[in-house]
């Protein structure tokens, strides 16, 4: 593959916002199309370069390439627009049915979301797995926020008592714990971003939602109170 031909397809490559798979195919065919109208105009007399570059110019820009490729490609189905919207249907249930506090019932409904999100992912990332990736990221970001709000009460109760709620190697675990996290969690939002700013606005969905739900009921005594009429009250507003 020449130089020119490579710097255009790289272009129309990075223009393109759609899954990895589907990518390549664009791609692929597109530089068939290329070569074989190459081949066509050598065939009338002109040199390859000429040929190349001709071509090129009858295809188009890479811009107007790629946004009439994702018109055509980004067009979800019914049943894609159902899976994306399962997770919320879940979770709304888990509200609604009281069940949020079965944690068992939650972890292995977590399990079955990380797998069909890897599931997704190893399929080509078709537009609904970014719902569930939102969800499955959901444990560590809430676990990365619990650790920064349990670091922050341990350093609250220094200052005011000059004692540690908990013992300092538990600490040096979230200290170490919360950079990691965030490590693991950039790298995914910046793929994600790359992508598609609206996948990402799926993606990042549930977070909101799930952080307001994580501090009310500390706010109202903690997990233990789950059974107190305003926990009670609030779940089916929730829901």
């Amino acid at each position: 593959m020449d130089g020119e031909l490579q710097s255009y397809l790289h272009a129309l490559t990075r223009k393109l916002r759609l899954d990895p798979s589907t990518n390549r195919e664009i791609v692929l065919e597109l530089q068939s199309h290329l070569e074989e109208k190459t081949k066509e105009l050598v065939d009338e007399g002109l040199t390859y370069s000429e040929a190349r570059s001709q071509a090129m110019r009858e295809l188009g820009q890479p811009d107007a390439i790629a946004g009439d490729m994702y018109s055509v490609h980004s067009r979800g189905s019914w049943q894609h627009i159902l899976l994306a919207a399962l997770p919320h249907l879940l979770l709304a249930s888990l509200f609604a049915l009281h069940l949020w506090t079965k944690f068992f019932l939650v972890g292995i409904l977590l399990i079955a979301v990380i797998f069909v999100t890897l599931r997704g992912w190893q399929a080509g990332r078709p537009n609904w797995t970014y719902t569930w990736l939102g969800y499955s990221m959901a444990a560590p970001v809430l676990s990365w926020l619990m650790a920064l709000m349990t670091l922050g009460y341990g350093a609250w109760q220094f200052f005011t008592t000059g004692a540690l709620p908990f013992s300092l190697p538990i600490y040096m675990l979230i200290i170490a714990y919360i950079p990691f996290s965030l490590w693991i969690m950039g790298n995914l939002v910046i793929r994600v971003v790359r992508q598609d700013w609206l996948l990402a606005s799926l993606t990042a969905l549930p977070f909101p939602f799930l952080t307001a739900w994580i501090l009310f009921p500390n706010w109202q005594g903690g997990f233990w109170a789950a059974n107190t009429p305003q926990v009670r009250e609030a779940e089916a507003d929730r829901a």
